[in-house]
């Protein structure tokens, strides 16, 4: 079934969409680097030793709640193995300037360098992404519906066209299959209630949800993998 809607998101060119590759998302690690106090140039090469010290680094700082797999000790906490590291490097520059609150978070990221960042989102970018099988069937359709088509009645726009017919995100963008689905229906209510509010696009776009419609799109999403 995945093949005739994927070709509603392709390009001229025939190839899948892929949110925010290219230059433009080099660009944007670029300046999130330079914010964040750290040079370019530590976005040439992630070489193994950069793999090595990332893993002493997730062990030390992340593990604790990501998981040394990055999948996430409990629902609380969200699942970053296989997240772009575009997405990831953005986050922690948002929760160092304040932009995205968690004072847990803060208080791990404050003191982070440049490269410290850098290899991280790296680190879990190259892990393999969890998944969470539904017992629910029904929810999983209805979650596909609005995954793909939205729902214009009340003005849901679908999520494919920004976060890609596989879910898998891409640049700035967030990957959303196989992310924990109590963790991803925390994250849509907070992007609701705007307590969430480092992406104002995506409080626009999840606002006419129901509940219902919260739960059936976690559901399909956490189910993919």
């Amino acid at each position: 079934m995945i093949e005739p809607i994927a070709r509603q998101y392709r390009n001229p060119q025939g190839s899948l969409r892929r949110p925010g590759r290219g230059r433009h998302w080099r660009a944007a690690g670029f300046l999130l680097l330079a914010l964040l106090g750290g040079p370019p140039s530590v976005l040439a090469e992630y070489t193994d030793a950069d793999a090595q010290a990332a893993q002493r680094l997730v062990k030390k700082r992340c593990a604790k709640c990501h998981g040394a797999d990055g999948l996430g000790i409990s629902d609380k906490f969200a699942s970053l193995a296989g997240q772009p590291a575009e997405y990831l490097l953005k986050q922690i520059f948002n929760f160092k300037t304040g932009q995205r609150r968690d004072a847990k978070m803060q208080r791990v990221v404050e003191t982070l360098s440049a490269q410290d960042a850098y290899i991280a989102s790296e680190y879990f970018a190259r892990l393999p992404a969890g998944f969470t099988p539904s017992d629910d069937p029904a929810a999983i359709a209805a979650g596909r519906r609005i995954y793909f088509e939205g729902n214009r009645e009340t003005g849901v726009h679908n999520c494919a066209s920004c976060h890609g017919v596989y879910a898998t995100g891409g640049g700035p963008v967030a990957r959303l299959a196989g992310q924990n689905p109590t963790y991803l229906e925390t994250q849509i209510r907070s992007f609701i209630a705007n307590s969430r509010n480092n992406d104002r696009a995506m409080h626009a776009i999840v606002a006419p949800l129901s509940p219902q419609e919260i739960h059936s799109v976690a559901a399909y999403l956490a189910a993919e993998n």
